[in-house]
């Protein structure tokens, strides 16, 4: 979500109330708690995406999954995809070039 204002972070927020996990772009150890949302099936919202993403998230942006839908590759494990999870990522650059 292209949000350079933040009105779209909120509207997403007040949607999901109680059921968002939210977390900021490399912050520290956020790429374990983006694996425990995919395994448990949470609705997580990635905040401050920069121009470059990590391709350690690539997999799970493209829904790369593997043994019928039920793995996907996150760094250099397969982890279980909950088919509950979903993926909000959110940038506050008016025109990125991903």
């Amino acid at each position: 979500m292209v949000d350079p204002q933040g009105q779209g972070i909120r509207w997403i927020k007040n949607l999901f109330i109680d059921k968002l996990i939210t977390l900021r772009y490399n912050s520290k150890g956020y790429l374990d708690r983006v694996e425990a949302a995919v395994r448990r099936g949470d609705t997580l919202l990635l905040e401050c995406i920069e121009e470059n993403i990590d391709s350690i998230l690539e997999p799970i942006i493209n829904r790369n999954l593997i043994r019928k839908g039920k793995i996907v590759k996150f760094g250099d494990k397969e982890i279980d995809y909950h088919p509950n999870f979903r993926l909000i990522m959110q940038t506050r650059l008016a025109n990125p070039h991903f």
